[in-house]
């Protein structure tokens, strides 16, 4: 059941997970304080406590934000455009190239609101930057192992074009699409967000 809202001062994510019944209004408003004073965003604020679950949170960020969601267990990240990208920045913030179309470069994220890093990415490459959404545990496993296969793989490889001429989404040889690891509902509803997603491309 929804949580009503007796006060104004929540908007965007916090309103929504206190709309959703996932937050308390009093520990929404906490966290929001909290997050402004240590000057990071509410998302990271919100994750970090683990009030939320984390694929929770990532489909109502989704919504929020109007990002898409992408599972990204669907995909072969080893085949990305990740040499775009020098190393410390994607350990510096925990986001991952996943494709190049044209002048535009995907970026799998799992805050939407980490401008900064948009515009990093947006600096080095010279390239336009488009967002998909990721569940944060999802991600900073992804990332992990794109950069290992990145040092193991492509070591040497000139101008690094291999992933130039693959499909999107390029399928992963690991689990032959989406993984089934889990079958919460959570789960099911980014499987298809996820396809929505790549319908689009």
């Amino acid at each position: 059941m929804a949580t009503p809202i007796n006060k104004i001062s929540l908007g965007g994510l916090a309103l929504r997970l206190v709309r959703k019944g996932l937050l308390h209004e009093d520990r929404a408003e906490k966290l929001q304080k909290s997050a402004a004073k240590e000057r990071r965003s509410f998302f990271v604020e919100v994750l970090e406590s683990k009030d939320v679950d984390s694929k929770e949170l990532a489909l109502q960020s989704s919504e929020e934000f109007g990002v898409p969601l992408l599972d990204i267990n669907s995909i072969d990240v080893d085949n990305g455009p990740i040499k775009l990208l020098k190393d410390s920045l994607i350990e510096k913030h925990r986001i991952l190239p996943i494709y190049k179309r044209g002048a535009k470069i995907f970026i799998a994220v799992s805050d939407p609101t980490n401008t900064p890093a948009f515009d990093e990415v947006k600096f080095h490459t010279g390239l336009g930057v488009e967002t998909v959404l990721v569940e944060f545990q999802q991600l900073d496993k992804a990332i992990d192992q794109a950069l290992e296969a990145n040092d193991d793989t492509f070591e040497g490889l000139a101008g690094g074009d291999a992933w130039k001429t693959s499909t999107f989404p390029p399928r992963n040889p690991r689990t032959g699409g989406t993984s089934s690891r889990t079958s919460s509902k959570s789960t099911r509803r980014l499987s298809v967000l996820s396809t929505r997603f790549c319908s689009m491309l």
